[in-house]
């Protein structure tokens, strides 16, 4: 099977990829949520079977990206309850450099630190 190139646009072969279905071009971010509920507490994930269904429901923002194959950059920008809080940076496929820019100018923006802040002293 032949290989396709995939142009930046998101655009392959006459159809539409992922990353065009959303309107990114090489050059676009989307800011999302990394979650659609508040953070959970240290160590929510264990325990009853519908506590961790609800977790892994409610984190879809960031197991969707992955699953379409799109790079994704969660970055911390304080705290909230005592837990870090943060955005979700997606940037078209194989632009995860993209990610990894604005997700270093909203750190500096946030000043904020998730390993300042929670590591054990």
């Amino acid at each position: 099977m032949a290989s396709r190139r995939v142009r930046g646009d998101g655009f392959t072969g006459g159809r539409i990829g992922l990353s065009g279905f959303l309107g990114l071009t090489a050059g676009d971010v989307l800011l999302m949520p990394v979650s659609w509920e508040r953070q959970f507490a240290i160590d929510a994930d264990v325990g009853e079977p519908a506590r961790v269904h609800r977790l892994l429901a409610a984190q879809s923002p960031l197991l969707g990206t992955a699953m379409m194959g799109l790079p994704g950059l969660a970055v911390p920008t304080g705290l909230a309850g005592g837990l870090p809080a943060g955005v979700q940076i997606v940037a078209g496929r194989f632009r995860e450099d993209r990610c990894l820019a604005v997700g270093e100018l909203l750190e500096a923006a946030a000043g904020f630190s998730a390993l300042d802040v929670l590591a054990p002293r």
